[in-house]
């Protein structure tokens, strides 16, 4: 999986913070207010990013593709590949908990 760092997430935020955010608006630009991302602590990157309600994630059939890249050739228009939208069923089924993830009861200090 071509995941992002969090150097280069933090990079990318800046860029669109810059370029298409609604505090530099530019006539023909994608215009960015939210940007979410999704952190595997397992690998310590970002395996998936939604900018507004488009969603990158390098899972299932996209495993290969290099979060990073995508990302910038979609907000460059120079996209060649495929993203969710939100409202997609597709989108629910992807971030939907697997029923094999176990996960481990949260401990607290008393």
């Amino acid at each position: 999986m071509a995941g992002m760092t969090l150097f280069d997430y933090t990079v990318l935020v800046n860029y669109i913070t810059e370029r298409y955010s609604w505090h530099s608006i530019v006539a023909g630009h994608k215009h960015i207010k939210y940007i979410r991302s999704s952190f595997d602590t397992r690998s310590n990157m970002i395996y998936a990013i939604e900018l507004d309600k488009t969603l990158f994630a390098v899972v299932n059939e996209n495993r290969k593709r290099d979060l990073k890249k995508w990302i910038y050739s979609w907000l460059e228009d120079k996209d060649d590949g495929f993203k969710l939208e939100r409202d997609d069923p597709e989108f629910a089924e992807l971030v939907k908990p697997k029923k094999n993830d176990k996960q481990e009861p949260s401990t607290t200090l008393s």
